[in-house]
């Protein structure tokens, strides 16, 4: 996630943690987010392991918390709006 939000891809990435643990996904996402990225996460109480969800909660990476059924549909939703190139 880092080097991508370094890249300057900002608006045209989309970032989804599933599960997890530590923090480096969490770190990643809130550069990412700060960068104007969409970023989502699965409910910290449906994941195996929720301990990365939590970090990136708590970093303020996090625009929307959803259910791990619904993630499909809102990475659709995204990419209908359409997915630009990013700069070479």
């Amino acid at each position: 996630f880092v080097s991508v939000a370094r890249a300057g891809w900002g608006p045209r990435v989309m970032a989804v943690i599933l599960t997890g643990m530590g923090d480096d996904g969490a770190v990643g996402m809130a550069e990412l987010r700060a960068a104007g990225a969409s970023t989502l996460v699965q409910r910290p109480e449906e994941a195996v392991v929720s301990g990365m969800i939590e970090a990136a909660l708590a970093r303020g990476g996090v625009q929307k918390v959803v259910s791990a059924a619904d993630i499909p549909s809102e990475v659709v939703r995204w990419a209908q709006r359409g997915v630009m190139v990013p700069p070479r």
